[in-house]
């Protein structure tokens, strides 16, 4: 009547398995990237980055009649069309410009 009690046993840790199993879920991550899936399983859905009636409120406002000059220091006034054309563009590309998602936890602030 000895025994354990059914009780499962653990492998015993190794770095030759430690290895194996880092392996193991790499190439299954690697699998799920492969189809285009995040973690939970979803498809991944690329976003259309571009809102046409934006774009125009902000050309109608003027956003694009101003640069900053060669130095950066000030702004100047845009001469020309293709000084705007090429201010707007360069303000677009900035809009799509994807940021890295992080955010931080004050902890310490009081309580409100």
């Amino acid at each position: 009547m000895g025994g354990r009690g059914g009780k499962k046993k653990r492998a015993k840790w190794n770095r030759k398995r430690k290895a194996e199993e880092r392996e193991r879920k790499a190439g299954a991550q690697q699998r799920w990237e492969a189809k285009g899936r995040d973690r939970r399983g979803t498809e991944y859905k690329s976003m259309i980055q571009s809102n046409a009636r934006m774009e125009a409120y902000y050309a109608i406002q003027g956003l694009h009649s101003v640069r900053l000059d060669g130095d950066g220091a000030k702004f100047v006034p845009c001469t020309t069309d293709a000084e705007k054309e090429a201010e707007r563009r360069k303000w677009i590309t900035c809009l799509k410009t994807i940021l890295p998602a992080s955010f931080r936890l004050g902890t310490d602030l009081p309580d409100a």
